[in-house]
């Protein structure tokens, strides 16, 4: 609300006492975007759900593996 209000510890703004909320430094990610998770695509055998690869192809049985996540 108010930019020129900076600390260097939590608070409040002592113009509105709205809660201050961190920001980053320049040079610095936001960790909440660190905590992005990729999914990784794998792939299981339609008639063994135990066979699971992370590449398509072909099971043990010679049946095309499906996607599965």
């Amino acid at each position: 609300m108010h930019p020129s209000v900076v600390s260097d510890k939590p608070g409040n703004c002592p113009i509105c006492n709205m809660k201050l909320v961190p920001i980053d430094a320049p040079g610095e990610t936001n960790q909440r975007e660190a905590k992005v998770e990729t999914k990784k695509t794998l792939y299981r055998s339609t008639m063994n759900p135990n066979e699971v690869s992370d590449k398509p192809g072909k099971d043990s049985m010679g049946m095309e593996m499906v996607q599965w996540r």
